[in-house]
């Protein structure tokens, strides 16, 4: 018998690292069903947070206080906002 999964309330947190533990700079709380639904929402969520991240950056998820899921994003690039055309098209 298959059995419907509960949504529960997730905190993903972009963190440095400092003195060996993860530092939160920025946070955001959703609600997922899954563990891997929640990374999942994490990760589209950090990837419209920043442009740039030029320090070593975690992706933590935490479930109750419990990490479910961490990564580290170390140089990642975020896509850019295209470019303002600056003539008007003929």
């Amino acid at each position: 018998m298959k059995t419907m999964n509960k949504a529960a309330e997730y905190v993903a947190a972009l963190c440095h690292m400092r003195g060996g533990e993860l530092v939160p700079y920025d946070s955001e709380r959703f609600i997922a069903t899954t563990k891997d639904e929640a990374a999942a929402k994490a990760q589209k969520w950090a990837m419209t947070s920043v442009g740039a991240i030029v320090d070593k950056t975690w992706l933590h998820v935490t479930l109750d206080g419990t990490g479910v899921y961490s990564k580290e994003l170390r140089g990642a690039v975020m896509p850019k906002a295209p470019k303002a055309r600056s003539t008007p098209p003929t």
